[in-house]
C-alpha cells in the first residue's frame, strides 16, 4: 500500500470520483442522496484526497471561513481502507496545506462518533458551541 496526499482540482474526474466516495461513505448509510445543493460551494474550497497506488481511496474539503479560518468538512474514507490510519494520514496532509495557505486554525464539525479520531490528532472538543445532537465543533490551532 502506497498512500499519497494530493490536492484535486475541482470539476476534473478526480474530483467527479471524490463526489463517489463523500455519496458512498458519508450520505448512503443514511439514506441521502448526494444533492446539487450538497455540492454547489464545493468551486470555493479546497478538495484534498488520498491515494492507494493512485487510486482514491478518501477526500476531505477544506471550506475558508476567514482569513485565518478553515473549516475540515466531508472527510470520509473508503470502508476498504478504514483502520490504517489514511484519515489521520488525510488530516495531517490538510493541516500542512492550509498552513501553507495562511490559515492559523482549522476546525471541523464532526460526528461524535469521530470525537477520539479527532481528539489523537490534537482538536479540542467544543460540543456547548453546537446544538445538534448528532455532531460537536472541534478546533485546533496550527
Amino acid at each position: 500500500m502506497a498512500i499519497t496526499c494530493k490536492e484535486v482540482p475541482f470539476g476534473s474526474e478526480t474530483y467527479k470520483t471524490l463526489l463517489t466516495i463523500r455519496y458512498e461513505v458519508l450520505r448512503k448509510p443514511l439514506g441521502w442522496e448526494l444533492r446539487e445543493k450538497d455540492i454547489a460551494n464545493d468551486h470555493n474550497e479546497f478538495h484534498l484526497a488520498a491515494f492507494d497506488d493512485g487510486k482514491a481511496i478518501g477526500c476531505v474539503l477544506l471550506k475558508p471561513l476567514s482569513k485565518t479560518t478553515i473549516q475540515l468538512r466531508q472527510m470520509a474514507i473508503m470502508d476498504s481502507h478504514r483502520g490504517k490510519n489514511i484519515g489521520a494520514e488525510l488530516v495531517r496532509f490538510a493541516e500542512e496545506f492550509v498552513q501553507k495557505q495562511g490559515f492559523t486554525n482549522i476546525e471541523t464539525r464532526a460526528r461524535k462518533t469521530a470525537e477520539g479520531f479527532y481528539q489523537k490528532l490534537g482538536y479540542t472538543s467544543h460540543a456547548d458551541e453546537f446544538e445538534d445532537e448528532h455532531t460537536l465543533k472541534m478546533s485546533k490551532l496550527l
